[in-house]
């Protein structure tokens, strides 16, 4: 108890000077660092980390790599500093600053660079901050929820999601195949837990989305047998997605929507 009481006090003395620097929106913003040149943003972006560092909200993920990493990361708009941020790496990927980046700004729905005159990553709102387009089917509807968009027909409350679980590459060329599909089997299994027991990637069909291999899988729902999940995992370009569907077995139309939206998925 007596060593968690002494971490406990240097966490909170850490995380308090940290916060004696201006703080904007909930985020942590250095004013006496001076600019980093091109080539040290460069070094910082490709710099592999242990973990994933994501966490909390985007304000309280600025203040916790402000106070541990001597990072900043800014917004000028208070709705971004309140959305919630998850990791979509598997344990075990080491992730770049710039993978980590890259995810938050999906997440938020925005984009980022370095804004030299004030020295932190500045994100920034965009209409588009989807990684991916595809063709929507007549009569659908779609929405962008960060890490995912959802989309609804319009005679059933649920139809397909697409979900964007991060950009990856590996440490040596060599090894990226083997790293790809580690992730892409890690992912897939994600999203099937529940539906059959000790099923393993193996079992799962290998489909083209996009001209990328995509492991497939389909199961009626536990608790509903009539509904059909249905699942594609593949990574494409380094960047790795999931699209899923919940339908009821007799919507032979609306599969027809899935599938056609599906065959125009591309990869920006």
């Amino acid at each position: 108890m007596k060593k968690i009481y002494i971490l406990s006090c240097l966490m909170f003395i850490i995380l308090t000077a940290s916060f004696q620097n201006h703080a904007q929106n909930g985020v942590v913003v250095d004013k006496n660092g001076s600019a980093i040149s091109e080539k040290q943003q460069k070094a910082l972006l490709s710099t592999r980390l242990e973990k994933s560092p994501i966490q909390g909200t985007f304000s309280s993920f600025g203040s916790f790599l402000f106070a541990f990493n001597d990072l900043a990361i800014h917004t000028d708009h208070k709705e971004v500093g309140g959305i919630k941020l998850g990791s979509p790496f598997p344990d075990g990927y080491k992730p770049t600053w710039k993978e980590v980046f890259d995810t938050v700004a999906v997440q938020t729905q925005t984009t980022w660079s370095y804004d030299a005159k004030r020295n932190y990553w500045l994100f920034t709102p965009t209409q588009n901050s989807t990684s991916f387009s595809i063709s929507i089917a007549d009569g659908w509807t779609s929405q962008n929820q960060g890490i995912y968009v959802g989309y609804k027909p319009p005679t059933f409350p649920v139809g397909m999601d697409i979900y964007q679980l991060g950009s990856y590459s590996a440490e040596k060329p060599a090894e990226e195949a083997k790293l790809f599909k580690k992730i892409q089997e890690d992912l897939a299994m994600r999203f099937v837990k529940g539906f059959i027991p000790n099923i393993k990637p193996k079992d799962m069909k290998i489909v083209k989305v996009n001209e990328a291999d995509a492991l497939y899988f389909e199961a009626s729902s536990p608790k509903r047998e009539e509904l059909i999940w249905r699942q594609w995992v593949f990574i494409k370009n380094g960047k790795a997605y999931a699209i899923v569907s919940s339908l009821l077995k007799q919507d032979k139309h609306l599969l027809e929507d899935v599938q056609s939206m599906i065959k125009s998925f591309q990869v920006k």
